[in-house]
């Protein structure tokens, strides 16, 4: 291990604030870790999602394509990455100040990495991040070349 943690602070802790998801799942799709970012962004504490499976965990159903990919990192070993161009909102995940009743999905881009454990066991570490603000940029910057034309 090349990342070294002084014993001022626990690693768990640092998870715990990231403005971005995590989640690792084992080679059944059950979850072994899920942070705050993405208990507050699902509705899901971290309690109830620990053990699950993961596409269980939520209420309303995951994308297919997003389930292909992980599939894939965990069988094959191929990273993923599902951008917010292609696959808008592949997790029900919403933003932090908004409630799942009537709200939008927020814009997600995923990141799926394969992680081969200790004891040599494929894992899938999916890191997810709010993409919602670069697509309002993007829409924006394109209306006003569109203006200019």
């Amino acid at each position: 291990m090349n990342t070294a943690v002084a014993p001022r602070f626990r690693a768990e802790d640092v998870l715990e604030q990231l403005h971005g998801g995590l989640i690792m799942l084992d080679a059944r799709r059950q979850v072994l870790l899920w942070n705050a970012w993405v208990a507050r962004c699902s509705g899901v504490a971290a309690a109830q999602a620990l053990g699950a499976r993961f596409d269980a965990c939520f209420d309303q159903p995951v994308s297919p394509a997003l389930l292909r990919a992980i599939d894939n990192t965990l069988h094959y070993g191929l990273p993923a990455v599902l951008s917010s161009a292609l696959h808008r909102s592949p997790l029900p995940l919403y933003p932090e100040h908004a409630s799942a009743a009537g709200a939008a999905r927020m814009v997600q881009s995923v990141v799926l990495t394969p992680f081969d454990n200790e004891e040599g066991q494929r894992l899938c570490l999916m890191q997810i991040s709010d993409a919602s603000n670069s697509v309002r940029r993007e829409k924006m910057l394109q209306s006003r070349s569109d203006m200019l034309k």
